[in-house]
C-alpha cells in the first residue's frame, strides 16, 4: 500500500478570467490545477498525446476546484458505510458484469429486470461514484469501504480516446487499495489546505481588491464562510457512525441473481481481465 494524496494549486489571481461582464466571484477564484496520486498512478494527469493534440502545456486537470470539492464530498454520506465482503472483493469487475447482464436483456424488454438492474447500479453509481463530466473524457471515480480498507476505482470511457487511438490520461483506469484511516487523514489534510488557501485568497482580496475585475466583497465573504461550513459538515459524515444505511440484503439478492444468470465462463473471463 503506497501513498495517496490529493494535490492542488490555485491559479494566480490575476490569471483568472472574469465573467463576460468583467465580474468575478468565489467560484471563479477556485480556478486551479488538481491531480490525485494513487500509488504509482496519477488520476487527472494528461498524457503527452493529449497535450500535443490540444496544443497546450497543461499537465493536470485545470478547472474550478469548487466543482471537484462538491462532487467528491457529495458521496461522503454513503462511503462511510462498510460494504459486504463479497461486493468488496469483486467491486473491480462490478461494472463489467452489470453491463454484461444488461446486454442479456437488451432485446427482451422486462420491467422487473429494469427495476432490479436500476436498484443495483444506482447503489454503485449514485452513492459511491462521482464523475468528472466537466472535463473532456473525465474519468469516473468510485470509493468502496470494507472493514479497515477502502478501494479507489477510476475508469475513463470512449470519450477519453483521441483520434490517434491514444488516451487523454496517463492512467485512464485503475484500482487502488489503502487503509481507511489513512484515507481519512488525507481527506482531512486536503480539505484543511483547500479551506486555508481560499481563506487567504479571500482575505487578500478584501484588503487589496482586484485590479482586473469587479467583485462583491460582502458576497465573497459569505460564500467563503458558507463553503467552510459545508465542507466541515461533509467531513463529519466520514467520521460519524450516523451514516446512510443500505439494504444490503436486497443488493446481495440481486447481485446473486445476476451472477447466476451470467455464464460462468464469461464471469471468469471478466475476472481474468
Amino acid at each position: 500500500m503506497k501513498k495517496f494524496r490529493i494535490n492542488f494549486k490555485l491559479k494566480n489571481i490575476n490569471d483568472i478570467a472574469p465573467y463576460g461582464d468583467n465580474t468575478t466571484d468565489w467560484f471563479l477564484l477556485t480556478d486551479g490545477t488538481l491531480y490525485i496520486q494513487v500509488g504509482d498512478h496519477k488520476i487527472y494527469e494528461y498524457s503527452d498525446s493529449a497535450r500535443d493534440f490540444f496544443k497546450c502545456n497543461i499537465k493536470y486537470n485545470e478547472y474550478y476546484l469548487a466543482r471537484f470539492d462538491t462532487d467528491f464530498t457529495e458521496i461522503f454520506r454513503f462511503i462511510r458505510e462498510p460494504i459486504p465482503e463479497i461486493l468488496y472483493d469483486n467491486i473491480d469487475t462490478f461494472e463489467d458484469i452489470t453491463d454484461l447482464w444488461k446486454n442479456m436483456y437488451e432485446d427482451k424488454p422486462d420491467d422487473i429486470f429494469d427495476e432490479l438492474y436500476n436498484t443495483l447500479t444506482e447503489w454503485y453509481y449514485m452513492q459511491h461514484t462521482f464523475n468528472s463530466a466537466h472535463l473532456v473524457g473525465g474519468p469516473h471515480i468510485g470509493l468502496f469501504r470494507c472493514g479497515d480498507k477502502i478501494k479507489i476505482l477510476w475508469k475513463s470511457y470512449d470519450d477519453a480516446i483521441l483520434e490517434n487511438g491514444e488516451n487523454i490520461w496517463t492512467s485512464p483506469n485503475g484500482v487502488y487499495e489503502m487503509y481507511w484511516n489513512d484515507f481519512i487523514k488525507e481527506v482531512e489534510s486536503f480539505l484543511r489546505k483547500y479551506r486555508r488557501a481560499m481563506d487567504l485568497r479571500t482575505a487578500f482580496i478584501c484588503k487589496n481588491g482586484l485590479s482586473h475585475a469587479e467583485i462583491d466583497i460582502k458576497h465573497l465573504l459569505h460564500s467563503n464562510c458558507n463553503n467552510n461550513i459545508i465542507l466541515r459538515q461533509k467531513l463529519q459524515l466520514l467520521l460519524s457512525d450516523d451514516y446512510e444505511k443500505t439494504d444490503f440484503k436486497q443488493i446481495l439478492t440481486i447481485y446473486d441473481k445476476m451472477r447466476e444468470e451470467i455464464n460462468e465462463q464469461e464471469l471468469q473471463e471478466i475476472s481474468g481481465s
